[in-house]
């Protein structure tokens, strides 16, 4: 990535350094407690960061301005924007995103309709279209009666990812076998259910 600078080769520098910028905060804890496992740790320097703009578009243009802030700008192997479809869908639109994170060479995460089906693929499998985002966080939050702390790093660790990981493993495993593999942005905002978020998770946590 040209607009990406490279460190010079240090021993903390032989990690991929990737910046994470996600759309909302639910998904900012989840790969904040996928950032404290072990095999996380050896292989990758991560930079989670909540956008927190209202929309995709300005999830985009967040990470963009984080690399520029500062007198000296950051430098990331790789930028990642996390975000969703929506149902019913937000403006501006998935499409216009998807484009800008191109441009700006940036790689995109996405789920359709909400980030919560890619949370609830570690538990069980997800094919039935869901009419509303609200009907998939419904659906998730049911697992846990007494109430879900999705917003808590060491909760989502614990209840989500599982120990040492292993139903982010599952999740990945059960993604493939729901969607196929090599999705892209558009087949994601015509197929509901469906996401890509499975490919950066198991770059990050497989053996």
């Amino acid at each position: 990535m040209a607009a990406l600078r490279r460190r010079p080769l240090t021993r903390t520098a032989l990690r991929r350094t990737l910046l994470i910028v996600c759309e909302g905060h639910t998904e900012a804890t989840y790969f904040s407690a996928l950032k404290s496992h072990p095999l996380v740790r050896e292989k990758f320097h991560l930079t989670v960061r909540c956008a927190n703009g209202g929309n995709q578009v300005e999830t985009v243009r967040w990470a963009d301005s984080f690399m520029r802030i500062g007198a000296t700008p950051r430098s990331f192997d790789e930028v990642w924007c996390v975000f969703d479809l929506e149902q019913p869908p937000k403006s501006p639109s998935f499409h216009e995103a998807v484009a800008l994170a191109a441009r700006r060479k940036f790689s995109v995460s996405a789920s359709n309709p909400c980030f919560e089906l890619w949370l609830l693929l570690h538990f069980q499998d997800c094919k039935k279209p869901y009419l509303a985002s609200l009907s998939v966080s419904q659906e998730l939050g049911a697992l846990w009666p007494n109430g879900a702390e999705l917003n808590q790093v060491e909760w989502v660790r614990r209840h989500i990812c599982g120990q040492d990981f292993d139903r982010c493993r599952q999740a990945v495993e059960r993604a493939k076998r729901c969607y196929g593999s090599g999705l892209s942005a558009q087949t994601i905002a015509q197929t509901n259910p469906s996401t890509d978020v499975s490919l950066l998770v198991e770059r990050l946590v497989r053996a």
